[in-house]
């Protein structure tokens, strides 16, 4: 009963709405819709009044950002849309004979930067890169990078994302690669404060530059173009620019990129990588070049791409070769103990599989995995996580045995490190190598937490 009348009133509003119903009236019962979460119909019905009439049906700040709000939260692409090309990003700024604007000059209130990010992952979900880039664009404007550096790394991220997702590999890598060097942690130290005053510095210095632009319009449209629009206002506004030509580049995001962070351009890179392995026999030379030709954290996307795809030894010689391809960059930023993880996950597969027969070379490829990793922390211990992955690896392999098992639990054990905890079936086979449970918990324990 109380569907259909609903029904009823949502037809009479559709029915009344080129007589001109009360503006005030008719938002009451959008934001009526809208706190039941009926969004297919807010929108809907805010489509055909505005088609009706959109002098007449002028709806408040508050119906606006409410709709944001929601669409936001509640994933509605629908409502987005409907908020990015009303109050974002106007249509109506794409039509006329002048060129093309990215911006709203009308701007009826600001969005706050986390609603600009949930909608930026809205959009990216839903495939339209359009508006994402909008998004971007409209945040460059009105907000500061180095101010909201969580919100400016989603929104990055969410464009190298969706690009993956177009299978736009060339546009997605260049994103990466411009992603990429935003990092701190694939550079040398430098001292904060430094970071800080040459940003401020830099940011004044293009802020007065654009005044001048505006002042006096001066154009970044191309000479052969500028009699076309020689009457127009299209000053060269920049904004959010903390460069200047042939100057020390100042990374503003912490960290380094993770391949956590980019899963569909990892898909797609796993993809081109099968493609190339189907094509070449000899890869390693090919991959180094392309990790050298885009940048260093490209490294470990190749590195689980090829883990993941079977391609162990080809992972093995890019993590050895990698360090001396950017011998400016730190080695751990280069390669994390995570990349030695997942090769050691890779080959317990291998291991685990049926038709593996030359355990032999798996052996051999784990033994010199672990000398690479203990060469990246030299003199410090192995993270537990890592040895813990190196021996349930080890454990998995036929060729394990007591001599070269018991060096390596004393190295482990010299280093300070404690019992590490192995699922039953990997303690089950390093008692079956002949080690007894007085020999083995000095380093390791049974834990049926792990597999």
């Amino acid at each position: 009963m109380e569907k259909t009348k609903s029904s009823l009133i949502f037809q009479h509003v559709v029915d009344s709405a080129p007589l001109g119903i009360l503006p005030e009236l008719v938002e009451t019962y959008l934001l009526s819709l809208m706190r039941s979460d009926n969004m297919n119909a807010v929108v809907s019905l805010v489509h055909i009044l505005l088609h009706s009439n959109f002098k007449h049906y002028r709806f408040s700040n508050q119906f606006w950002s409410l709709l944001t709000s929601k669409s936001a939260s509640l994933g509605h692409h629908g409502a987005a849309s409907l908020a990015y090309h009303e109050i974002i990003n106007p249509f109506v700024n794409f039509s006329g004979d002048g060129p093309i604007s990215e911006e709203n000059e009308h701007i009826l209130f600001l969005l706050l930067p986390t609603t600009i990010e949930s909608l930026a992952i809205v959009f990216a979900q839903n495939g339209n890169h359009v508006a994402v880039e909008g998004l971007r664009q409209y945040f460059k404007r009105f907000y500061s990078n180095f101010g909201h550096r969580d919100v400016y790394q989603t929104l990055y991220i969410t464009k190298v994302e969706f690009l993956a997702a177009a299978g736009l590999f060339s546009e997605a890598l260049n994103a990466f690669t411009a992603l990429a060097i935003k990092y701190k942690g694939h550079i040398g130290y430098r001292d904060p404060k430094d970071l800080v005053y040459s940003l401020k510095y830099a940011s004044h210095m293009h802020y007065k530059k654009r005044k001048m632009n505006i002042a006096q319009n001066i154009s970044h449209i191309v000479q052969e173009d500028s009699d076309k629009f020689n009457n127009s206002f299209c000053p060269d506004i920049k904004f959010n620019d903390y460069t200047f030509e042939r100057s020390l580049y100042w990374a503003i995001l912490d960290g380094v990129l993770s391949v956590q962070d980019l899963p569909k351009f990892k898909s797609l890179l796993s993809k081109k990588l099968k493609e190339l392995m189907a094509r070449h026999d000899s890869v390693v030379d090919r991959l180094l070049a392309f990790i050298f030709n885009n940048h260093s954290s490209m490294g470990k996307f190749v590195i689980a791409c090829l883990c993941e795809t079977g391609h162990i030894p080809e992972a093995i010689a890019v993590i050895n070769k990698l360090p001396s391809l950017f011998p400016r960059v730190k080695e751990t930023a280069c390669i994390t103990e995570i990349d030695f993880q997942r090769i050691f996950k890779a080959l317990e597969i291998q291991f685990q599989a049926q038709e593996s027969h030359d355990c032999k070379a798996l052996q051999s490829q784990l033994m010199t995995s672990y000398e690479l990793c203990q060469r990246l922390v030299r003199n410090s211990s192995m993270s537990r996580a890592c040895f813990r992955s190196f021996l349930q690896c080890y454990f998995s392999s036929p060729l394990a045995n007591i001599d070269e098992i018991n060096q390596i639990s004393e190295s482990w054990k010299s280093r300070g490190g404690k019992p590490i905890g192995l699922g039953s079936s990997a303690y089950k086979n390093a008692l079956s190598c002949g080690l007894s449970s007085l020999d083995l918990r000095n380093y390791i324990t049974e834990n049926p937490i792990f597999k």
